[in-house]
């Protein structure tokens, strides 16, 4: 969109260039007793001529700029640099007010008239601004255009750190998850070798969950349902009847999107920091409302004292992710004896 808008730009400039070089010639002309009329023909048929000039000295200046003539001078001192460009464009308007001179004679039938005349001189000083003039907007143009993909360059650089930072944050989660299995695992292994089994193969299918999404940022509400579903039957295998959940899910918004293993954290933080027995379940609901996903269970916080990292790690890195990917930021608060977590769904671009 710059880049467009800077190419427009030096088509008007270069127009109102050729406006005012004719300018400078049609004065002198009529100076030197050429009648109105014939200036104003003379204009008509120089302007396309002065316009493809323009575009000649624009197209030998990029080739100058690129031949290894210029390579070897830019890396010279400066005023070696400056000093080779002002002959290069003096040399250059000689010749063109030369050649532009020559074409006016031929086109306009100018019997008797020099060469190297006023007219040559009007030519000639058109000319040098002409180029001056173009130089100097290129190298303005150049230098925005410039700044324009250094601004795209950090831009991306800002998305591309953030999103490692993110991705590093959302990885902070699933080890601590893997690691509360292995153990839970470890127990079963113990006492039932057949519920041990079962559990494995729950297991090694959110372990290919987590794979699969490990690089994603965002994931759909369907997705994170079905793996907290797995997880909740890895429950059953150590509590049976202690943990009674409910889900409802609004079809609707079953594609709408969050970071991956949220519902998992959520969910397992619920069983490691409350009491709960088969006399006395934990009731966990998952539940759909407005633009988020709430999570809520009974507050019965057990009587053992967690260190500070242990309670607060999983949810810092969750508002970490949100910090990242949403200006909705999620919310937790313990209401009737009921701790919730209100979760921000964001709405796929396509649905």
């Amino acid at each position: 969109m710059q880049e467009t808008k800077l190419r427009f730009n030096r088509l008007y400039l270069y127009s109102l260039l050729c406006l005012f070089s004719i300018a400078l010639i049609a004065i002198v002309k009529v100076m030197i007793g050429d009648s109105v009329k014939e200036v104003l023909l003379q204009t008509i048929i120089l302007f396309p001529l002065m316009f493809s000039y323009i575009y000649l000295v624009y197209t030998l200046r990029k080739a100058a700029f690129r031949s290894k003539t210029y390579q070897m001078i830019s890396d010279g001192n400066r005023f070696v640099k400056v000093s080779f460009f002002g002959v290069f464009v003096l040399v250059k308007a000689l010749l063109t007010s030369i050649l532009l001179r020559w074409v006016v004679l031929v086109l306009f039938d100018d019997d008797g008239s020099d060469t190297f005349d006023l007219g040559f001189l009007a030519i000639f000083a058109a000319s040098l601004m002409t180029i001056v003039f173009v130089y100097t907007l290129e190298s303005f143009l150049e230098g925005e255009m410039d700044k324009v993909a250094l601004k795209e360059r950090m831009q991306k650089y800002e998305h591309d750190r953030s999103l490692s930072k993110y991705l590093t944050l959302k990885k902070q989660v699933n080890p601590h998850f893997l690691f509360n299995s292995f153990n839970s695992l470890a127990g079963l292994i113990s006492s039932d070798r057949k519920n041990a089994e079962n559990f494995l193969q729950e297991l090694s299918s959110i372990y290919r969950y987590t794979l699969k999404h490990e690089d994603e940022v965002v994931v759909k509400l369907e997705d994170e349902v079905k793996l907290i579903r797995s997880y909740m039957r890895l429950q059953d295998f150590r509590h049976k009847g202690a943990i009674e959940l409910t889900m409802e899910i609004d079809p609707h918004m079953a594609k709408w999107l969050l970071p991956p293993m949220t519902l998992e954290l959520l969910l397992e933080n619920a069983l490691k920091h409350n009491e709960f027995e088969k006399g006395n379940p934990l009731h966990i609901s998952v539940r759909t409302y407005d633009k988020y996903v709430v999570v809520s269970n009974d507050y019965r916080p057990k009587a053992q004292v967690f260190s500070k990292d242990s309670l607060g790690l999983g949810i810092r890195n969750l508002k970490s992710q949100y910090d990242f990917i949403s200006n909705v930021k999620p919310t937790f608060q313990v209401i009737d004896r009921r701790y919730m977590a209100k979760i921000p769904l964001i709405q796929p671009e396509f649905d």
